[in-house]
């Protein structure tokens, strides 16, 4: 008699962001010779940048995340075809709410009363945990975030299926504990901008247990995603919509829960540590969301070395 593999709302998360990094690991791959070129074009040199998220991965994507960095970290009015191109990928309402800086493409960026106008060859993209994180600084924490983030502006991306997950049930505790938010902040780390300070297949019979809500707004995602692909992909990327066929290979191939994430940056209040992380560990109670402050960037890898030197 088989088994059944419960297919819950943070299961469904995972395998979706599974499936989508697995394809967005192969777009932009592809996009390295472009994003050489557009650094090229600008005129600057490549710089090195803490590779976080699933960036570490191969040379390829290591190169293309220092690309990218370096894009978002200075500025040219040079508008070439590379540059361009990069541009309209990464201002697309797919990575966000809205882009954080001004560019050749967009002249006019997110802005509050104490964020000025920036500037950057390609931005990065504002989403409903960077406003949130904005409106409930710069003492952070992970109940003062969630109360904040307004769920009638979360566009569609990952991080907003991420918040769709956590907040759509009671039994997930996901205003406490949003374990598939952090995950999603993870996964779009090299698209996202962080908040500032205010001052096994066929073994098992599918039992379902996803949201419609949560359902709908992951097919959203993946609709998003496959139209980047089909304007912008240099080769042919396959992005499967998660059902319960493909859930429990989707899952199984996902990366681990234990992630941990630069979630916003204060460089406001003068504190020695001003690097504001979210990480996912694991007690007693079950997998939890915690929060903390250092003096640099923490990746998911270094996070969870330090898991098991215990």
């Amino acid at each position: 008699m088989k088994n059944d593999f419960i297919v819950d709302n943070l299961k469904y998360y995972s395998a979706e962001e599974s499936a989508i990094t697995g394809a967005m690991k192969l777009f932009e791959a592809s996009l390295l010779n472009v994003a050489e070129r557009a650094v090229r074009d600008a005129g600057f040199e490549v710089g090195s940048y803490i590779k976080e998220g699933y960036y570490h991965e191969t040379p390829e994507l290591m190169r293309f995340f220092d690309c990218i960095r370096t894009l978002q970290n200075n500025f040219t009015h040079v508008s070439t075809p590379a540059i361009r191109k990069l541009q309209e990928i990464y201002a697309d309402p797919l990575f966000g709410i809205a882009p954080a800086m001004a560019t050749t493409r967009n002249a006019s960026a997110y802005t509050t009363d104490y964020r000025e106008l920036r500037f950057a060859t390609v931005s990065t993209m504002v989403d409903a945990v960077t406003i949130a994180s904005d409106r409930s600084g710069p003492n952070w924490t992970i109940d003062k975030i969630m109360l904040a983030v307004d769920m009638k502006s979360l566009g569609v991306n990952l991080v907003g299926l991420g918040i769709t997950v956590d907040l759509s049930g009671i039994e997930t505790k996901g205003m406490t504990n949003p374990l598939a938010t952090c995950m999603a902040c993870e996964a779009s780390v090299l698209s996202r901008e962080p908040g500032e300070a205010a001052a096994m297949p066929g073994e098992h019979e599918v039992n379902w247990r996803v949201s419609p809500d949560v359902e709908d707004y992951g097919r959203r995602v993946i609709e998003g995603y496959r139209a980047l692909f089909n304007r912008h992909a240099e080769i042919q990327v396959e992005l499967p919509y998660v059902n319960p066929e493909n859930a429990e290979r989707l899952y199984e191939d996902s990366p681990s829960i234990f992630r941990c994430v630069n979630l916003n940056i204060d460089h406001v209040t003068g504190r020695a540590d001003p690097y504001y992380h979210w990480a996912i560990k694991y007690t007693q109670s079950g997998f939890r969301v915690v929060d903390f402050y250092t003096n640099r960037i923490v990746t998911t890898q270094e996070w969870q070395r330090g898991m098991e030197r215990g």
